[in-house]
């Protein structure tokens, strides 16, 4: 058993590293999108320093400093949290590609989870050097102390795992629906409002965050970021980790569900 144990981690810490490999051997398609990045930056900074000097340097509680931190820490976490796991699995599906997983002494969810982490760990490694410095020499940095680390990492970890658990099961549905392209791009679009992508949640209408607080999509961006932007650990940032982790193991346990069904339709029909 311990062997079996040994043989299963070095088989997926290979896939890591292949994973990684690729995303070094495709480092083009980063750099790309850093330049796009930078685009967004250059509009966010106008829009942000125009809502700032309208509202006499406050925008709700932020200010321009807070605020600008906060969107270019949204460009580090989604260079991680951004996932084409969705359409990769219709791909696989649709393409007959998911009959070689079936073989393989792999399982296709850890698989692809695991390849995915890797390639985007490479990408959130540079974007933190890019982006952090920026923070740090214009926007004052981030808090940082040993306690808040494991809270920082398992709340990003947390919004990657909601993230690619959805995803995965809007790909998955392409066992039963012939194309789910644009349900996954509805996904994103959900993504960008309810997740406080482009603007931080607790500026919305207090009826508005009622209704979007007790939905996954907040934990993806806003709640990580909040733990990143935290000067102390408070009860709230240790609740809103459970809230958070709770929402990631169900739906990892329903997108395992899901698969399980899926390969039976699979086997029987031959989509």
């Amino acid at each position: 058993m311990k062997n079996s144990l040994l043989a299963n981690s070095k088989k997926y810490l290979r896939i890591f590293r292949l994973g990684w490999l690729d995303a070094v051997e495709y480092r083009t398609d980063f750099f790309m999108s850093v330049f796009g990045w930078g685009i967004r930056m250059a509009i966010a900074t106008f829009l942000w320093k125009a809502v700032s000097n309208g509202q006499n340097g406050s925008i709700g509680s932020y200010s321009y400093q807070s605020i600008m931190s906060y969107f270019l820490l949204v460009q580090i976490l989604s260079s991680f949290v951004f996932s084409q796991i969705g359409f990769t699995i219709v791909e696989d599906v649709n393409k007959g590609e998911f009959n070689q997983y079936l073989l393989k002494p792999i399982a296709y969810l850890p698989f692809r989870f695991l390849f995915d982490l890797s390639r985007n760990t490479f990408r959130t490694l540079i974007g933190t050097v890019i982006f952090g410095t920026i923070i740090a020499v214009f926007y004052g940095g981030i808090p940082i102390f040993a306690s808040k680390i494991p809270f920082v990492f398992a709340s990003v970890i947390g919004g990657y795992m909601i993230n690619f658990c959805i995803l995965s099961m809007l790909g998955m549905s392409s066992f039963w629906l012939e194309n789910t392209r644009r349900i996954i791009f509805i996904y994103f679009g959900m993504l960008t409002i309810f997740s406080g992508m482009i603007v931080p949640l607790n500026l919305f209408p207090p009826l508005f965050l009622n209704i979007i607080s007790r939905l996954p999509f907040g934990y993806i961006f806003f709640y990580p970021i909040q733990v990143l932007q935290a000067t102390s650990i408070t009860p709230e940032i240790i609740s809103g980790l459970m809230i958070q982790w709770a929402y990631a193991i169900g739906l990892y346990s329903l997108a395992y569900l899901m698969f399980r069904r899926g390969v039976r339709r699979f086997e029987g029909v031959g989509i």
